[in-house]
């Protein structure tokens, strides 16, 4: 007589069920977000160095310097101008005059973090900045000291540590103010130097890789697979998410665009050299803190930041601002980061992967406090 099977109970079977949806799911992440993927395609050549061919000149002292910065923050000259810049300026060239002790070097990281990375910035939406938020951090007392400086006969880096009270609390940042004179200084490298998604590296590793004097990291466009990315005159990708892109032209001008401003043809017949696809973009027209950020509700919070900005062809500004630390800098909202790059005198800036990514090295070393000591990231931005 053949016994009849005696059948599993209901809760088993959903337990089992349950059990098998959480390791199909877990495989799904582990290969979409861990697994290192290098693509096919390896890129298009759009633009050479060579065809770069607009130069500038660098200031010749620190009083030149600081005649450039008060002009091009003149209200005369600039809608996109603000007092404290000027007045920042100022502190900063009694700051080297007085001979500021140097920041002393902080420790290195015992390890990146290898997580999945940043939150994307692709499910955006459009959020009304903050006001009292960008007044109150415009109105904020500033300090700035000068922590390092470089010179060749193709860049000018002066790299600056200011501190601020923010509407939640006290905040560190770190200003490179940067002449070169070529766009074709302003590079970008990407991680083992190979396109693709999840392929990561620690931006000390990068740094010896290029050699670089400055370094900050990029747009993390390794943690998806959409997006703008023009690297160093080769486009590789151009499917534009709803994210805001910046890019960096070979007459040195910068410019940021809407997703549906964006035209990929339209900006490679025009010279792109370098094109970031995170944002959201952080000044308006004029050079003023926006009304309202394509983004998403969590890179719209209090955290650490990297923003690069643009005051002239041949002059930009790399900022990262320490966060998530209440003992040392709590970070910024985008309204208060847009109102940091109004007062460093920028007339386009843009926000580029923030959280645990913001770093600034300096000659292989960290200029920063990164949180959780930083992680590894698919691309760095860097002056050689």
């Amino acid at each position: 007589m053949i016994k009849s099977r005696k059948k599993l109970p209901v809760y088993v079977i959903i337990l089992i069920d349950a059990g098998l949806i959480a390791l199909f799911f877990g495989l799904f992440i582990t290969f979409e977000y861990f697994i290192p993927k290098v693509s096919s395609d390896q890129g298009s050549v759009v633009l050479s160095s060579d065809d770069i061919d607009t130069t500038f000149k660098l200031p010749a002292d620190s009083s030149e310097k600081e005649k450039a910065a008060a002009k091009q923050t003149d209200p005369d000259e600039s809608q996109s101008s603000d007092n404290n810049s000027s007045n920042d300026t100022s502190k900063q060239s009694k700051a080297a005059a007085s001979g500021s002790n140097s920041k002393s070097s902080k420790k290195s990281r015992s390890g990146a973090s290898t997580g999945s990375g940043s939150r994307s910035n692709e499910n955006t939406e459009i959020l009304k900045s903050n006001t009292d938020q960008a007044r109150s951090t415009e109105n904020s007392n500033i300090t700035s000291k000068e922590i390092k400086s470089y010179k060749s006969d193709n860049a000018q880096i002066t790299v600056y540590e200011k501190t601020l009270t923010a509407s939640s609390g006290n905040v560190v940042y770190y200003v490179a103010d940067c002449y070169v004179t070529s766009a074709a200084e302003i590079k970008t490298y990407l991680a083992e130097n190979t396109y693709g998604t999840n392929i990561k590296d620690s931006i000390e590793n990068m740094d010896k890789a290029t050699g670089s004097v400055l370094s900050i990291n990029g747009d993390f466009y390794g943690n998806s697979e959409s997006g703008v990315v023009i690297r160093n005159g080769k486009e590789y990708r151009s499917n534009n998410t709803n994210a805001d892109i910046c890019v960096l032209f070979k007459d040195g001008s910068m410019k940021t665009y809407s997703p549906s401003q964006y035209n990929a043809q339209e900006v490679i017949k025009q010279g792109a050299w370098q094109a970031w696809c995170f944002g959201p973009s952080l000044l308006d027209a004029n050079g003023n803190v926006p009304e309202s950020y394509n983004t998403t509700s969590f890179i719209n919070k209090t955290n650490p930041r990297t923003a690069i900005g643009y005051i002239e062809p041949g002059h930009y500004i790399f900022v990262v601002v320490d966060g998530r630390d209440a003992d040392h800098s709590v970070g910024v909202t985008l309204s208060e980061l847009s109102s940091i790059m109004k007062y460093e005198g920028c007339k386009t800036a843009y926000n580029l992967d923030g959280g645990n990514s913001s770093v600034m090295t300096f000659k292989g070393e960290l200029v920063n406090q990164p949180s959780k000591d930083g992680r590894d990231i698919s691309d760095i931005v860097y002056i050689a």
